[in-house]
């Protein structure tokens, strides 16, 4: 049985904290060397990297060891930021519905789809939804929604989207 280091308790093995006093037991790593029986460390893991280091360069496998400790009560180890993307979320009541005004122009190799959405601020607040033989677009702004279904061709392929001066453009290949 282990000693806690702070009330001096008997503690077992497998105890991570001293159930008395709530102090972290210490740590024990047991590392087998190849040329005579086990080595203990208790908390030591500078130690413990040269120990590694030198019985890999023994064995012909010369190496570097970098031990880094943190205090986990009063620091942590840098964390890497992620960046998250959210997108915008379409709002759970919509008060008014509105059909914006669209022009569809029929050319020999492609359809060119223009919807005015003149309250829309961003592409981010657009979502294009291509069905069997029809196209839904819906926008949001605030509580409110536009809503345009224009019907197009089964075989046709979304080549070119932009969104400029309140103006959704499409161009779709037939």
């Amino acid at each position: 049985m282990n000693k806690c280091k702070k009330c001096k308790k008997n503690l077992r093995k497998n105890w991570k904290y001293c159930p008395y006093c709530g102090e972290s037991t210490r740590f024990r790593i047991k590392i087998p060397n190849f040329f005579g029986g086990r080595r203990e460390f208790n908390e030591n893991f500078e130690d413990m990297g040269k120990e590694i280091e030198n019985m890999f360069s023994m064995m012909g496998f010369p190496m570097k060891v970098n031990v880094k400790r943190y205090n986990t009560e009063t620091s942590r180890p840098p964390v890497k930021k992620i960046k998250k993307t959210i997108k915008n979320e379409v709002p759970k009541e919509i008060d008014e519905t509105l059909e914006p005004e669209a022009s569809v122009k029929e050319m020999p190799n492609k359809t060119i789809i223009k919807i005015s959405l003149p309250e829309i601020e961003s592409k981010r607040d657009i979502r294009i939804r291509k069905l069997e033989e029809s196209l839904e677009i819906r926008a949001y702004r605030g509580k409110t929604m536009y809503f345009k279904v224009i019907p197009i061709s089964k075989n046709s392929k979304l080549m070119e989207k932009s969104f400029k001066n309140k103006k959704l453009k499409l161009i779709f290949s037939k």
